[in-house]
């Protein structure tokens, strides 16, 4: 608020439309299976949001959860209303619910409609959350079964309608077939054996990762970097507004292993750079380096 008040502007508004979501990610404090009372924000006051936004100068929205598509007529009206006064990067996504049962036999009408209704909305950018390159396990922890291929068909309709969904990496322990790291050594260790396995483990899932989101038709990535917070963090006041956050040890990494994770995710990111547009900024990943 005192950065606002001083016209130091931040580049985006996130604005959590809703908490709601439908999905079990064990990595989210949303998730389905947590047992709080589910709210949205009323329409007209996210609309006071986004009017004050565009008078601050800020340039880019994005509209996260919960589950955004909960919601779509009012997440339509919203992004709409974005573009009305005079804001022109938009971003929204998707845990991917949609995009179950894709032997039905209204799949294939359901996802065109789907991709008619953003593609006729100023959406800049639509991401489709991915856990794991190994659709089992990505499965088992969204709770979503039969997605991966949903996905798979889905992603040819979305292109063409003129929409290019982003595959969304939450980094995770789970990023490819076999567990990374080691809890048991993982806020202990200072070994540095098992830290230079871990990197190359790490530099391996993200390799893995890039090579399964492109052979499922996606044309670019983005990085949702861990959001794990602790008992420590807790109560040296750490309070985070999005709930997002979780304690599970899946997203839970030391702070030796998270740099080696930040570490891994910027020397494998030039190897596809020629393949898939990536959105994780280099120079971001220094600084966490």
């Amino acid at each position: 608020l005192m950065s606002i008040w001083r016209k130091r502007v931040p580049g985006q508004l996130i604005i959590q439309y809703t908490d709601a979501c439908n999905a079990q990610c064990p990595q989210c404090g949303m998730r389905v299976t947590e047992p709080f009372r589910r709210s949205k924000l009323p329409l007209d006051y996210a609309k006071k949001i986004i009017d004050c936004a565009s008078r601050m100068g800020i340039k880019l929205v994005s509209f996260t959860g919960g589950e955004p598509l909960l919601f779509l007529d009012d997440l339509v009206n919203l992004i709409n209303h974005t573009k009305f006064v005079g804001i022109d990067y938009i971003r929204t996504g998707t845990n991917g619910f949609l995009f179950m049962n894709p032997k039905g036999t209204n799949y294939q009408s359901k996802i065109e409609r789907l991709a008619e209704t953003l593609a006729a909305t100023p959406l800049r950018n639509f991401w489709i959350s991915i856990d794991s390159a190994v659709p089992s396990i990505h499965e088992k922890m969204r709770g979503l079964p039969g997605v991966i291929e949903g996905i798979q068909k889905a992603i040819p309709i979305f292109h063409n309608h003129g929409l290019y969904p982003s595959a969304n990496l939450g980094i995770n322990r789970n990023m490819s077939g076999r567990l990374l790291g080691d809890l048991a050594k993982s806020c202990t260790s200072e070994d540095k054996s098992y830290l230079q396995s871990f990197y190359e483990e790490a530099q391996k899932a993200f390799q893995d990762f890039y090579h399964f989101v492109i052979e499922l038709g996606f044309t670019m990535v983005s990085t949702c970097y861990p959001m794990s917070i602790g008992a420590n963090d807790t109560e040296s006041g750490l309070n985070p507004v999005y709930g997002a956050n979780s304690h599970a040890s899946i997203v839970n990494f030391s702070t030796q292993e998270k740099a080696l994770l930040f570490k891994a995710l910027l020397v494998t990111i030039p190897e596809f750079r020629s393949k898939t547009r990536i959105f994780s900024p280099l120079s971001s990943l220094y600084a966490l380096c």
